[in-house]
């Protein structure tokens, strides 16, 4: 088996710092990417959570209103049953 030596030189550790940098980089820049990706995803789901909650928060006021009108031809009709 033929060994090679490398030698140790300044300049090589310089590139490899740099390549190992420049990877280190590009793989940041692709995690960034993907919390900023799932980030969006969760800002839109709390979005439609957000609108869902307030349709049926305004349903529930809604339906809240027509009992309270029921209630009260209830309570006319008792009045004028007696």
């Amino acid at each position: 088996m033929i060994r090679f030596q490398i030698p140790k030189t300044d300049f090589l550790k310089t590139e490899t710092n740099r390549l190992l940098a420049g990877a280190a980089s590009a793989a940041d820049k692709e995690v960034i990417k993907n919390l900023e990706f799932e980030a969006q995803k969760l800002r839109t789901a709390n979005t439609e959570l957000n609108d869902r909650y307030t349709k049926e928060a305004s349903d529930c006021d809604h339906m809240r209103t027509l009992l309270e009108l029921e209630e009260d031809k209830v309570e006319n009709l008792k009045r004028k049953s007696k």
